[in-house]
């Protein structure tokens, strides 16, 4: 599986873990709401305190009577950074006739507020990550098709570049360009590689790369830029930026019908 695919993968694995987490709250609550008892309460006090990142924040405590005519007294589990209350403001308390002192403001904001946020953003990463897993595993199947029955050909690099497009850990691929004949139809175009994430170090203008086609003018390719013929003299690392090259005298060569837009890769 490819970087981006792993990482597809990663995202899709928290986001699971989100929604999890979001539907874990959400049906605890759905089970409180189900053995409570419903009640008249009064906000008393906006508790203000400061968090973890030193932001000021609210927190609601309220004041009702329970059946047998107790009062208590809780803190709401839900802050907020303006205060979402008045003192003094009536609301509607659940709370758990066997243990009064569990109980609840009855509102969505501080009871499924939380929940139905950790499930959107969960939902989000899974979709994001499934997508990006998803077209990993289309591509490697296409990849391995085209390898095993589609035409294979001797493509000319004509372009390595970097690719700005999509960054991991600050990271970005480099892609190789070559052109390449199509043997059924003589037409001469530029393939794109997969995204390669370590620079193809001694791949110049002018080396040869397999380069396979899909047969009957379907536009799937894949450029082998792992098999790609190398310059032995070239000495560079990863973080160094490309020599200066100079492409090849290709006068006299003869391409056919040329076509320069781009195909679409496996």
């Amino acid at each position: 599986m490819s970087k981006l695919g792993k990482t597809g993968v990663i995202f899709a694995v928290f986001g699971m873990l989100f929604a999890g987490i979001g539907g874990w709250i959400w049906l605890g609550e759905r089970s409180f709401e189900a053995r409570s008892v419903a009640a008249e309460g009064t906000i008393i006090e906006m508790d203000r305190y400061r968090d973890s990142d030193h932001k000021t924040m609210f927190r609601p405590i309220a004041e009702f009577t329970d059946a047998n005519g107790r009062r208590h007294k809780f803190a709401s589990k839900t802050s907020s950074s303006s205060p979402a209350f008045s003192v003094g403001e009536n609301i509607a308390v659940l709370y758990d006739p066997a243990a009064p002192h569990d109980a609840r403001i009855d509102s969505f904001s501080q009871r499924y507020l939380l929940p139905v946020i950790f499930m959107a953003f969960g939902g989000l990463f899974l979709l994001i990550g499934g997508g990006a897993a998803g077209s990993s595993l289309s591509s490697a199947r296409t990849t391995a098709r085209l390898k095993q029955s589609g035409l294979r050909v001797e493509g000319t690099v004509v372009d390595v570049f970097k690719d700005e497009s999509v960054r991991i850990n600050g990271r970005s691929s480099w892609r190789i360009v070559a052109e390449a004949t199509h043997p059924e139809t003589g037409e001469l175009r530029d393939y794109t590689s997969d995204r390669l994430w370590d620079r193809p170090v001694g791949v110049d203008i002018g080396n040869g790369v397999p380069v396979y086609l899909s047969r009957g003018g379907a536009k799937a390719y894949f450029v082998d830029a792992a098999n790609a013929s190398r310059s032995s003299a070239r000495h560079v690392r990863n973080d160094q930026t490309p020599p200066a090259v100079t492409a090849p005298n290709l006068a006299g060569r003869s391409f056919g019908r040329r076509t320069r837009s781009f195909g679409r890769s496996a």
